[in-house]
């Protein structure tokens, strides 16, 4: 299974080249790696801005509920967002990531 978050997987990966680099500097080298045309780079960006609000709102009403319930709706919005991101990529930049 892939989990996509552009924002966490990235500065979670010690190999990767990009750690250290801001959400809007991540994204700009993304959109250059997979060659994204304009209408692909203006969905992501948008969808990458849904789904971080998503987990925030999520976080924010979570408190110090149970991280076990947490975990399970954060892979939820992980696999909605990943579903939504094979439609806006080709296959061959699907694979890449």
């Amino acid at each position: 299974m892939l989990l996509l978050c552009v924002g966490t997987v990235f500065a979670q990966n010690n190999r990767h080249p990009n750690r250290g680099m801001d959400s809007e500097k991540r994204f700009e080298q993304l959109v250059t790696d997979l060659n994204l045309n304009a209408e692909q780079t203006e969905q992501f960006r948008a969808l990458e801005n849904e789904y971080r609000q998503r987990r925030e709102n999520d976080r924010n009403s979570a408190g110090e509920g149970d991280r076990i319930q947490m975990r399970a709706k954060m892979e939820k919005i992980r696999s909605e967002k990943n579903a939504r991101i094979k439609e806006i990529l080709t296959t061959g930049q699907y694979e890449n990531i």
